[in-house]
């Protein structure tokens, strides 16, 4: 097994051909920039991380497949309500990523062949979920204006038919809270 450096700078193919051979940094880069930045803001999600550190990450976890070890995504997005999952998940099903990976998959490192591109392939949407921002992204910011809005209305607590005070909780849902750890990646 290479060792990282020699892994990044390792040459494969873009395209399944000899004529396109780049450093695999350089080809990942590429994927990132053009291809995942791209496919995640066309479904309505905008990240919490730049193109350059996208790219750092998704290398570091493809290198993590490569080398066959479990790399644990920080639940960022953990503390927003199960529904914000859910519909991220209906949003980008199996079909999407598969339509992600035809466009992109004659990359060397996407193809079944390498032995690691599934467990690869398997895992970005779980990571991918963590970089995500949900309060700058309008799919998430329309669901809870659906969940918790729909009228227009502020979210108040009733007590006895009449509107009391604000509601924290529901004003924390709506405003979203994010937990930074050291150990991100």
């Amino acid at each position: 097994m290479l060792k990282w450096e020699a892994w990044l700078l390792q040459p494969i193919s873009m395209d399944g051909t000899i004529s396109t051979i780049v450093q695999r940094q350089i080809a990942i880069r590429e994927f990132c920039y053009k291809g995942l930045y791209s496919f995640i803001r066309s479904k309505g999600y905008a990240f919490r991380i730049d193109k350059e550190t996208l790219t750092a990450k998704v290398l570091r976890l493809m290198y993590f497949a490569y080398r066959k070890k479990k790399v644990y995504a920080d639940d960022y997005n953990g503390e927003w309500d199960p529904e914000h999952k859910l519909m991220y998940w209906h949003a980008i099903d199996t079909d999407k990523w598969d339509g992600l990976w035809e466009t992109w998959g004659n990359i060397d490192d996407f193809n079944d062949e390498t032995g690691y591109a599934y467990r690869f392939r398997f895992s970005l949407p779980e990571y991918v979920w963590n970089w995500i921002d949900l309060e700058k992204s309008p799919r998430a910011i329309k669901l809870v204006k659906d969940l918790y809005d729909p009228e227009g209305l502020e979210p108040h607590v009733e007590v006895r038919g009449q509107k009391e005070k604000e509601d924290p909780y529901l004003q924390d849902l709506l405003v979203g809270t994010t937990i930074y750890d050291k150990h991100r990646l």
